[in-house]
């Protein structure tokens, strides 16, 4: 197993295994704003729609994989005002 940063390109060559997390995750209980079950595409259009903030580097992902398939992932939300620079979240 390996963890990487994954960048807007990174994001786009997983991004099928990613959406395939998310509904796992869902599947089973977990409370990242989506109800079960969720729709494959659904978690498809969630991916797609985080990769501009990704290439702009907000937020900061990375994945955790093994060969091709993706175990899990982390997201840091930084802040963005100019008087909270110092701020970052972890986000799903």
């Amino acid at each position: 197993m390996s963890v990487t940063r994954v960048d807007a390109a990174g994001l786009d060559e997983r991004i099928e295994g990613l959406a395939e997390l998310l509904v796992d995750a869902v599947r089973d209980g977990a409370s990242v704003g989506f109800l079960a079950p969720l729709d494959p595409p659904a978690a498809l259009a969630r991916w797609k729609g985080r990769s501009g903030a990704v290439a702009d580097g907000t937020p900061l992902v990375w994945a955790a994989h093994d060969g091709g398939r993706v175990l899990g992932t982390v997201s840091l939300a930084l802040a963005g005002r100019p008087n909270s620079r110092h701020r970052a979240a972890l986000a799903s």
